[in-house]
């Protein structure tokens, strides 16, 4: 991507620890009332999920209450988003079939053929280096198109995407719900490129099997990313943390420049700038834009309103190869 292009991530979920609860239900077809096994119950962007059993039910017991949106979603069936998820002792939950409409989407051409399209959408979904370590098992669910009024390469998926991350250890499920790459001009190349915006829910399915490799790399992901950023900016660890704030090139001490305040269980943050630079050890160098006057983080380290933070540099570099989910922590040093 352009070297200091903004890119927008955003995961359709938020979080709160309070205290351990456990969620249930029924899940049941609309037209027939009959139970549906094999539905997939998660919290969004975790790896925390389940599948109905041939009653339709289920049961996800948390170490700790979520605000994540629950997604129940089955093939052939619109998803259910539940945004919160401990409003009901039972849930009993009604799926409608997917209807299809008779109008096909017009596709109107341009220059590029599907097979460039969908390269330059896995190397700005993926990430840098996704060959071979990360794949999509139903790429013929993608389309991609661009339009060349305002010189954008879209793409959406009529299936959730199957996705293996061999390098972190995790399968994927993934519904794409939007995906747009923005240029200067009419082109696909990467110097033009100005914005990425991609947005979806997620569930993990860790299959790493323990092995250290997985626990070396995953650490190594986490460690200089927004989601440790936001957490160390929550917490107020940096003592215990290896961030610098810079103004410009110089110094910052994030204490007297950022402002934490409890809210509703939430932290606020509001901070004396709205661009700041961020330097993790010496070799992650990020730039963060604040959009709003205040954004709120809760302790997992999701942020909202999701067009409160911009994010450039090494942590606007990030894609989905780098991904792990909400309830990822690293290992406790001895």
């Amino acid at each position: 991507m352009a070297r200091w292009g903004f890119v927008f991530i955003i995961l359709l979920f938020s979080c709160l620890c309070i205290h351990a609860q456990t969620v249930r239900g029924y899940v049941f077809d609309k037209g027939t009332e009959e139970p549906i096994p094999g539905v997939t119950v998660y919290f969004d962007g975790s790896s925390i999920g389940t599948v109905t059993n041939d009653k339709g039910y289920f049961e996800l017991t948390t170490a700790s209450q979520m605000s994540s949106t629950l997604i129940v979603s089955y093939m052939g069936y619109e998803t259910i988003r539940i945004t919160d998820a401990y409003s009901a002792q039972l849930f009993k939950i009604y799926l409608t079939e997917t209807a299809f409409g008779l109008d096909e989407i017009v596709l109107k051409p341009d220059p590029f053929t599907r097979e460039q399209k969908l390269r330059v959408f896995k190397q700005q979904f993926l990430g840098r280096g996704y060959e071979g370590v990360c794949t999509i098992a139903n790429e013929v669910a993608i389309t991609v198109t661009y339009n060349m009024n305002n010189s954008t390469l879209l793409a959406y998926a009529n299936a959730p995407l199957q996705i293996t991350n061999s390098y972190l250890g995790y399968d994927v499920t993934y519904n794409l719900v939007d995906f747009k790459a923005t240029y200067t001009r009419n082109t696909l190349a990467e110097n033009a490129l100005t914005t990425v915006f991609f947005a979806g829910t997620s569930f993990f399915k860790d299959v790493s099997e323990g092995k250290g490799r997985y626990v070396r790399r995953r650490e190594d992901a986490y460690l200089g990313s927004s989601l440790h950023f936001l957490r160390t900016v929550a917490n107020n660890s940096w003592d215990n943390e290896k961030f610098g704030l810079f103004k410009g090139s110089f110094p910052a001490d994030p204490r007297k420049e950022f402002t934490i305040t409890d809210t509703l269980g939430y932290k606020q943050l509001t901070a004396t700038e709205k661009k700041w630079n961020i330097l993790y050890r010496k070799d992650k160098q990020s730039r963060m834009q604040l959009q709003l006057n205040a954004i709120y983080i809760d302790n997992y380290g999701c942020f909202f309103p999701v067009e409160g933070v911009l994010f450039s540099g090494y942590m606007g570099s990030l894609r989905f190869k780098e991904m792990l989910p909400l309830d990822y922590y690293p290992p406790k040093k001895k």
